[in-house]
């Protein structure tokens, strides 16, 4: 047989030049997996167009891919053979889907997600798309130059700006906090946004993205893809309009260019080549609880980079205005005006401070204990507090961060028996409500702490590096959920929470319970120190008349209770208050000082003696019991 010589290789209008590395092989479904994280790869792995050529087997020993119209061309490692993939190859290795069975099949964003249209006009309830631009484009109150807006299109952003302009405003910082991917699609003379959603929740965005993939690298490969579906479509792709009721659904967008498709940057961009006083960023924010200490430092770094937002500027100059956008201009916007209003705030100076202070008179008065604790710990932590209080109000005409943490924890406490809620419990759903929004409104507390030091600093310190220099605030944040603070005995009359007997969890392992009416009593050897389980009324009479007797001789006892929990004793045994759904776990109170827990089991108790109601309680089963007169608190220290 003659050897086989090396053939001329062709490139049909390009050259083996132009593709020079090997493709390593990756399943398309690896781009983006199924929790929302994306693949580890470079951004060119993200696209699925890439992905469907590194599967086909034959793809192993290629050295080389090269594109054209005709047909992609693979040259193998030992330059020998030569092959062609065809549409139908190609095709087959795409993810196709529909939303029901009477609408067509298409090809998959990612191999799992549909283009959906990002805002509908039910979205816009200050009814602004049409007079600015935008959704929800409203400014903050009290002469603030703060702005907020949900998703505009390109022609509606240019509007928007166009506003700023008609307001006086020569220098503008916009900053988009979405961090779900969002595409511009052409509409006749406009580019609308579009993101990828999921089929069992169309209304859904992506997040928690994988935190190492920027969401400006999966944008781009979304376009990719796009191009590349539009070009085994017909140059057109199926988008989603109207998925509350799908009349006429899916529609057909033209795309015959990657021109057709702009990403988020480029469309926020543009008025830089315009506006040279303009600037852009992107500062993704979670839809729930407090930005990480990291998001804090990018937007500090923004503010550095505008030295009118600094005290070193001339004061007289006014400040740029600043815009900040998500998708419907609520949530994220919302916490990113309050963060500009207090940088604002702070540039105003101290002449600004007295008014804010006399404007707080009517905020509300009811604080969680973390807040208060914060407020123990800082020496003008009261007005730290206020300011922020302020601030919130100031931006509160979409959304009330300080409203939002008091309605959700008013829906726990109201909770009877439990039930199912996006899958989890309503309890759990309603107490991560809570703490979301508690945990966010700590957070602009801890932030104003930090602009108080470090803004007339400049920012010497990140905000990261200066929470570090702050350990007690990480303390006081562990400590968060202190809803047993206001917690008042209807919670467990009413059966939100139930009477556990203590000596359930506290077996007698010293066999101590005979002699001494305790469990676990015992001694340090040859030292004054004892130690036991927690006593009821009678036990501590006999543990006292134990260390009084003729043998001992002890005048002067010292009785520490350590417990950090809710303790109440009832008919002659000792009770704690816990969750229905977990007896196991005790519901700790960690609190600044003994007597405020002590006031806390009195006020509990009273309540309980005052119903008189049959109570549900946990023994070794489950029984009911009405507790008697003797009910009471026990005090942390005899």
């Amino acid at each position: 047989m003659q050897q086989s010589q090396p053939r001329r290789l062709w490139s049909m209008g390009t050259t083996a030049s132009a593709a020079q590395q090997p493709a390593p092989a990756v399943p398309p479904s690896d781009g983006l997996q199924g929790n929302g994280s994306a693949s580890s790869s470079t951004e060119d792995r993200n696209s699925l167009s890439i992905h469907s050529f590194q599967t086909v087997s034959i793809h192993n020993k290629a050295k080389s891919i090269i594109t054209n119209k005709v047909a992609p061309v693979v040259i193998t490692y030992n330059c020998k053979e030569e092959f062609q993939i065809h549409d139908d190859l190609l095709k087959a290795n795409y993810s196709v889907g529909r939303i029901s069975e009477t609408m067509p099949e298409h090809y998959l964003v990612q191999g799992k997600y549909f283009m959906v249209r990002d805002v509908y006009s039910k979205l816009d309830v200050l009814n602004t798309t049409s007079s600015f631009g935008a959704p929800n484009f409203r400014r903050a109150k009290g002469g603030y130059e703060v702005y907020g807006m949900g998703q505009p299109s390109l022609s509606g952003f240019k509007q928007v700006l166009q506003a700023l302009q008609n307001d006086g405003h020569k220098e503008c910082m916009f900053v988009c906090v979405r961090e779900e991917p969002v595409v511009f699609l052409r509409l006749e003379s406009d580019f609308v946004p579009y993101t990828p959603r999921r089929k069992e929740n169309l209304h859904e965005n992506l997040h928690n993205l994988e935190k190492r993939l920027r969401v400006e690298s999966l944008e781009l490969a979304i376009r990719k893809e796009l191009y590349d579906f539009a070009q085994l479509s017909g140059n057109s792709y199926f988008v989603y309009n109207d998925i509350e009721h799908f009349k006429d659904e899916p529609h057909s967008v033209k795309i015959e260019c990657e021109e057709d498709i702009h990403v988020t940057e480029e469309v926020y961009n543009r008025p830089v080549f315009l506006l040279p006083s303009y600037r852009y960023h992107r500062l993704p924010l979670p839809v729930d609880g407090a930005p990480l200490e990291s998001q804090f430092d990018a937007f500090v770094n923004f503010l550095r980079e505008n030295p009118c937002l600094l005290l070193l500027h001339d004061a007289s100059r006014p400040p740029p205005a600043l815009l900040f956008s998500c998708q419907t201009g609520v949530g994220r916007t919302n916490l990113a005006m309050i963060l500009g209003t207090l940088v604002l705030y702070h540039r105003k100076g101290a002449t600004e401070k007295q008014t804010i202070t006399q404007n707080t008179n009517d905020l509300q008065k009811e604080r969680f204990q973390v807040i208060q604790n914060f407020i123990n710990m800082v020496p003008n932590g009261g007005q730290i507090v206020e300011e922020v209080d302020y601030a919130i109000s100031l931006c509160s005409e979409m959304h009330d961060i300080k409203s939002a943490i008091y309605e959700s924890k008013k829906k726990l406490e109201g909770i009877g028996e439990d039930y199912q809620i996006q899958g989890s419990s309503t309890k759990e759903y309603f107490l991560r409500g809570t703490l979301n929004s508690l945990e966010r409104y700590f957070y602009l507390i801890a932030f104003n702490f930090y602009l108080h030091e470090q803004y007339p600093l400049a920012f010497a310190l990140s905000f990261s590096r200066w929470m570090c220099m702050h350990p007690w605030i990480y303390r006081l944040q562990a400590g968060m959920n202190l809803s047993e603070l206001t917690l008042s005995g209807d919670l467990i009359t009413k059966g939100t929470r139930v009477l556990v007997l203590d000596e359930r969890f506290s077996p007698d392992v010293l066999s101590t319970i005979k002699e001494m009416n305790i469990a676990n009593f015992r001694r340090v050897p040859k030292m004054a120190i004892y130690g036991t389980a927690q006593p009821n009324a009678k036990a501590t009479g006999c543990v006292l008349n134990y260390l009084t007797d003729a043998k001992r001789k002890y005048s002067n006892i010292l009785w520490v209770n350590l417990r950090e929990d809710v303790v109440l004793e009832g008919n002659e045994q000792i009770y704690t208050p816990r969750e229905q759904d977990n007896l196991d776990q005790h519901i700790a109170v960690p609190v600044p000082s003994p007597e405020q827990l002590e006031k806390l089991e009195a006020t509990i108790a009273s309540h309980i003696l005052t119903s008189q109601k049959w109570l549900e309680v946990y023994l070794e089963q489950r029984e009911t019991m009405k507790i008697s007169k003797t009910c009471q608190n026990h005090a942390r220290n005899l």
